[in-house]
């Protein structure tokens, strides 16, 4: 190509590491291991789920919204929150194909576990204590505390979890049969998003080891 040619959106390819094969293959080898026993890895395997999530709705728009939609209308979108961004996706698809959009239903699985996921990743991302300051001597209360302590503190069983994906909010309380939900959560957002862009988007397309894309600016 000569120097001074204008390198068009189909002149320049750039290929990019895929985040969502990553994680996908992480957590498919923690679904896979021999022990049942609930633990702090199924919860960041958990955490895993959300971020392939997150780093999918990004390729997706890289893809298919941005290269049809000018720089600030671009802008606009990248700040709106990741379930915004998963609700838009298949709007915006269809619509700058020239196609009717079709919608998630936000008050139904999977966008409802899809929501609930989001918060849970914010949650472990940014946690807060677990604990309530009622006077001077108060202390956090955590799991297993040191025999013939006093103090109150919250047991290793508490039943506490998170409603629709019913994962357990004490990170080490975390069984593999939740990480499985949450997984089930990210396959069914896969297949649903593909019915409604007319399989567009599959398991197989968005789990590949590198994606390449065309230049995104003239």
């Amino acid at each position: 190509m000569n120097e001074n040619e204008a390198i068009g959106p189909h002149a320049e390819f750039e290929t990019r590491l895929n985040f969502v094969n990553i994680y996908d293959k992480s957590v498919r080898a923690l679904l896979s291991r021999d022990s049942s026993e609930p633990g702090i890895h199924y919860h960041l395997g958990i955490v895993q789920v959300a971020l392939a999530l997150e780093a999918l709705v990004s390729r997706i728009y890289l893809e298919f919204v941005y290269p049809d939609l000018p720089t600030t209308a671009r802008e606009g979108l990248e700040r709106h929150p990741a379930e915004s961004r998963w609700y838009l996706a298949p709007v915006l698809i269809q619509t700058l194909r020239g196609r009717r959009p079709t919608y998630f239903d936000k008050g139904k699985m999977p966008f409802q576990g899809l929501a609930e996921l989001i918060k849970f990743r914010n949650t472990s991302v940014h946690p807060v204590p677990d604990f309530v300051m009622t006077g001077k001597d108060e202390r956090p209360f955590i799991s297993d505390g040191d025999p013939g302590d006093h103090l109150p503190r919250r047991t290793f069983w508490d039943r506490k979890e998170w409603p629709h994906l019913r994962i357990h909010m004490h990170p080490e309380c975390v069984t593999r049969d939740e990480l499985r939900r949450s997984y089930d959560l990210f396959l069914s957002l896969i297949s649903e998003l593909g019915n409604m862009t007319e399989n567009l988007i599959s398991f197989e397309w968005a789990t590949m080891p590198v994606f390449t894309i065309k230049a995104l600016v003239a």
